[in-house]
């Protein structure tokens, strides 16, 4: 329930952030969501969502000596959903807007956005650098001697999952870094196995070919 419900948020305010919401079909849909977009994507997620009750019984079982944030004392103040639509209709309205050319325009524009950020102490255009190279280096292994380096094609595929999907399925609100914080291990392990890959080709006799032949 926890992540269908971020995954239905997230998918909303993502067609709220990219104005895809503007192909739906049903204009009095819009119309509601243009009313509330003013005061933020969130209370227009919160105010258009039938989940407001649940949301709210929420906030009120929070215990009271816990300090509040911003977001919750927000979404405390958000009115009931007077428009009638149901958690179906909203789920069919969002993938509506999904499917158009406006939304992938924006997914795309995340990812050459990314070039850009800054995780950890690597740059987003470093670390698609990085992908490529190791992607090249696992494919080498396989066409060339038919073996698999699993502990490398696991680094490559959980970083590459949790990037994807953040840029996909996040919302770029400024918790980006906090939400991409697992790959820390995992990019630590890619980066200190390309510089020991590095270290071979410069300080070695045929270090390049040792490079290519490394994971064997």
């Amino acid at each position: 329930m926890g992540l269908s419900t971020v995954n239905h948020d997230n998918n909303f305010a993502n067609i709220i952030l990219s104005n895809a919401y503007k192909n739906i079909s049903d204009k009095r849909f819009v119309a509601a969501i243009d009313s509330a977009k003013g005061k933020g994507h969130y209370y227009s997620v919160y105010y258009l969502n039938n989940d407001f009750y649940r949301y709210q019984k929420c906030y009120k079982s929070f215990p009271a000596f816990y300090p509040f944030t911003e977001d919750m004392t927000g979404v405390s103040k958000v009115p009931p959903n007077n428009y009638g639509y149901t958690r179906a209709q909203l789920d069919a309205y969002i993938k509506e807007a999904m499917l158009s050319k406006t939304y992938w325009q924006y997914i795309v524009s995340e990812f050459e956005t990314f070039t850009h950020f800054r995780l950890l102490f690597i740059s987003g255009y470093m670390l698609y650098l990085l992908f490529l190279i190791e992607l090249v280096l696992i494919l080498q292994l396989v066409i060339r001697r038919k073996k698999i380096s699993w502990i490398h094609l696991f680094c490559f595929l959980v970083l590459a999952g949790i990037i994807g999907t953040t840029l996909i399925g996040g919302i770029d609100d400024g918790t980006r870094s906090r939400v991409l914080m697992p790959v820390a291990p995992f990019l630590i392990i890619f980066i200190i196995g390309f510089i020991d890959r590095l270290q071979i080709t410069i300080f070695n006799k045929n270090g390049f070919r040792k490079m290519l032949n490394y994971y064997s």
